[in-house]
């Protein structure tokens, strides 16, 4: 694969990119079966740990008691992978007060919502329909938009935390008003804010902001429906150093 040219903005994932791990509540019970019996471990198993996982929410291998101690380690490795990954904490006052980012997919969102997190929830949505966010977001052939949303909604729901739906706006690529409509169909009545992000300009790249009226019509076609929508602003243009910019211009 030719190397992308700087500051491009490229749809292909890279030769080698790790696809999201498989995990045991993308299965159904008879997928959990068949991958308990292919790491050699008999299919029962399949239901013990899912009674575990789902009922007991026992996710330490040291509590599957009915399991032999010797297979706790390989089904945990194989079947229930981590799906939230720390990138990044910040702590201050003695480190009383902590954020902390978090990279999630949808089982892990489900859990944050089971285990009473009170964080607030940003999904990197950039496309309302599967067809084009199967290629915007390639995890989305994984999880498609409907899953995605609906464990946002679940997390909301438990939480009591507002979703933020993050939109990255590309010129004639997602910023048709046709799919600020249907983005604002699937968000009306929900605990939710849709916050647009312009594309920043860089060196070389033939993908750029939207028009300022294609970003009006979309802006428009979501409020119609009742949903709070703002677009953030794109300050640092002028000096190469918004969003996006800065790396582009070091390469």
């Amino acid at each position: 694969m030719a190397r992308p040219v700087p500051g491009e903005l490229t749809f292909v994932a890279p030769r080698g990119a790790k696809k999201p791990p498989r995990h045991l509540a993308d299965m159904t019970p008879a997928e959990r079966r068949e991958a308990v019996a292919a790491i050699g471990e008999k299919p029962f198993r399949a239901k013990q740990l899912s009674q575990h996982y789902f009922a007991r929410y026992a996710h330490d291998p040291a509590e599957w008691t009915d399991i032999p101690a010797g297979s706790r380690e390989k089904l945990q490795q194989e079947l229930l992978p981590d799906l939230m990954n720390v990138i990044r904490h910040i702590s201050c006052d003695d480190d009383t007060t902590r954020k902390t980012l978090w990279k999630l997919h949808v089982p892990a969102m489900l859990r944050f919502a089971d285990e009473g997190f009170k964080c607030r929830l940003a999904v990197s949505l950039h496309a309302p329909d599967d067809e084009l966010r199967d290629t915007l977001v390639p995890v989305n052939t994984r999880w498609n938009v409907r899953e995605v949303l609906g464990a946002a909604w679940e997390y909301a729901e438990k939480s009591g935390r507002r979703i933020s739906i993050e939109y990255a706006l590309i010129r004639d690529i997602n910023d048709q008003a046709w799919r600020g409509d249907l983005l604002g169909k699937l968000l009306k009545g929900k605990r939710v804010h849709v916050n647009l992000i312009p594309l920043n300009p860089t060196p070389g790249s033939k993908w750029t902001a939207s028009r300022p009226e294609d970003e009006k019509a979309f802006v428009e076609a979501i409020a119609r429906h009742g949903v709070p929508v703002t677009v953030r602003d794109t300050r640092g243009q002028e000096i190469d150093g918004a969003c996006g910019q800065l790396a582009a211009s070091e390469r």
